[in-house]
């Protein structure tokens, strides 16, 4: 009987063994998808933040998702920060991000930063935007830690970013004294020529993420920090926000609006005439899928009109 109860008592702990195990592995292996910080703005102001500086402000105009969005007016020293993190050796940030008005100062790599990530009072990685000096004038650029800060690298893909789209945009880290590495996506798609590896990023972990600091005008717009590695998807796609009259031209009567290019479908228009002059384009459906501002081609039956253009606002 005793010998029994002895085995009994064994299978107990053996199978209370597995289980505890089964558990702890379980835990684990979730730790490398983990939200760490979600935020759209929704409660009308920072609270989820550690605040908001300088000239941030919370917006309700042409948020990207529910009724606010954040606003930064391109004064530097203005950002947000999330909360402190935590410190991770792998850090995945992506927001929505909506440019209003292209950097002031546009000439120092790698300032005019759309969103960093960051370990203390120190940087170790940086997505912004840079001059090309070429017909496309902007490209996306890296600045980064290696021994130190301020080293810096741009992009010659999906260059020239239009104002006033949506854009999807997401910079992981994985940080290393000697095998540090850093990777940016655009609308999901990674930016290739601005993939680092063995660089030293200083800090062994990152624990925050700093959004604006720059001279950029822009719209920031729901905020995810994770621990996750794998490739970012935007759901859903940008959409056209609006379209600006830049000449009404003459002659006009019932003009057709149509938009094309812009790698996205959907957009519809109406045209707005008095007197012949086109006075204002109405958006009738935004479209989706839009990774640059469409052109605007203006028909229009009488062959004597001319001269209207117009542009994705």
């Amino acid at each position: 009987m005793g010998k029994s109860l002895l085995i009994a008592f064994l299978i107990v702990v053996m199978v209370c063994g597995l289980v505890f195990i089964s558990v702890v592995h379980f835990g684990a292996a979730q730790s490398d998808n983990t939200i760490l910080f979600s935020d759209g703005f929704e409660s009308g102001d920072y609270s989820a933040w550690s605040g908001g500086h300088g000239a941030c402000s919370i917006s309700t105009v042409n948020p990207y998702s529910g009724t606010y969005c954040s606003l930064a007016n391109g004064i530097s020293n203005s950002y947000i920060n999330t909360p402190y993190l935590g410190e991770h050796q792998f850090l995945n940030a992506s927001i929505w991000v909506n440019f209003k008005q292209y950097p002031y100062n546009s000439s120092v790599l790698p300032d005019n930063q759309i969103f960093v990530v960051g370990a203390g009072n120190a940087m170790i990685a940086a997505l912004g935007l840079y001059p090309t000096g070429n017909s496309n004038p902007y490209c996306w650029s890296l600045g980064y830690s290696d021994g130190g800060w301020g080293f810096g690298l741009t992009s010659t893909q999906q260059e020239n970013p239009s104002l006033n789209m949506w854009y999807f945009l997401t910079l992981t880290v994985n940080c290393s004294t000697t095998n540090a590495e850093y990777r940016c996506y655009v609308n999901g798609v990674e930016l290739t020529d601005l993939h680092i590896t063995g660089a030293n990023s200083v800090i062994s972990t990152a624990d925050y993420v700093e959004y604006a600091d720059s001279d950029i005008i822009q719209a920031y717009d729901d905020a995810t920090v994770s621990t996750t590695s794998s490739s970012p998807t935007p759901t859903p796609t940008p959409a056209i926000i609006d379209i600006k009259v830049v000449n009404g031209g003459t002659g006009y009567t019932t003009p057709a609006i149509l938009l094309k290019g812009g790698g996205g479908t959907g957009a519809t228009a109406t045209a707005r005439v008095s007197n012949g002059v086109i006075t204002g384009i109405v958006l009738t459906n935004p479209g989706s899928g839009y990774t640059s501002a469409p052109t605007i081609d203006i028909r229009d039956p009488n062959p004597r009109a001319k001269g209207a253009t117009a542009i994705v606002n």
